[in-house]
């Protein structure tokens, strides 16, 4: 099937490590596999990253966005628009002619999203704010989460896609999806669903014994401080 494709070009949101490396195990020695990023506010693509064998060697995490293209800039900062260090996570911020201006007919939401660029205090320069979560290592930015899916739980900052990848590199866990059920100001509890092999719902209904082999397969790729909230 497809003998002749060479390329496979994804992106819009993270493809989880255990589907990709189907799709890698099927076509990776015929084709290219191309990670991209561009929100639509950037009006093209803005970076991209071939898959290697390489990337499989860790399956807790996603694939890295790459590169920034040579059409755009970018700064990452904190949730005061400072910039912050390298390695530390913050929000991708966009800078270049291909930024759009804002939403049409939407000010609010433009100047929410649209605003002024932290390291320029002489004159008006606007940076785009993607609600993307990113670190940089090894010069390429890696996606971690959305910050509309960011979570405060028992002080830490969690990011929910995080525990996805985790649970998504176990192998007999084909999909997963992680929820947070807020109960009151000061109590809530991070929720798992996954769909693999030998279960299907939620961590918590597969079953006493089931659930502790969740605990052993993951265990070493969530914080310790999740684990008794994610299974009881």
């Amino acid at each position: 099937t497809f003998q002749s494709i060479r390329v496979f070009t994804f992106g819009g949101e993270g493809f989880p490590k255990t589907e990709l490396k189907k799709l890698y195990s099927l076509y990776g020695h015929q084709a290219k596999l191309v990670n991209v990023y561009g929100p639509t506010e950037g009006t093209c693509i803005c970076s991209s990253y071939d898959i290697s064998e390489k990337d499989f060697e860790d399956m807790n995490t996603l694939a890295p966005l790459g590169t920034i293209n040579q059409n755009f800039e970018y700064i990452i900062v904190n949730e005061n628009m400072q910039e912050v260090q390298n390695g530390e996570k913050g929000e991708l911020c966009l800078i270049g002619p291909n930024v759009a201006l804002g939403y049409y007919n939407d000010m609010e939401r433009t100047n929410q999203s649209f605003v002024q660029n932290p390291r320029v205090t002489t004159h008006r320069d606007i940076i785009y704010k993607t609600g993307d979560i990113v670190y940089k290592k090894d010069s390429l930015l890696w996606f971690v989460g959305r910050v509309d899916n960011q979570i405060k739980h028992m002080g830490y900052r969690i990011e929910l896609e995080e525990i996805e990848s985790a649970l998504n590199g176990v192998h007999y866990i084909q999909q997963s999806a992680v929820v947070y059920n807020k109960i009151n100001e000061k109590y809530g509890k991070i929720i798992a669903f996954e769909h693999g092999t030998n279960c299907k719902g939620s961590l918590t209904g597969c079953g006493t014994d089931h659930a502790h082999l969740h605990i052993v397969a993951f265990k070493d790729s969530l914080l310790t401080f999740l684990l008794h909230t994610l299974i009881h």
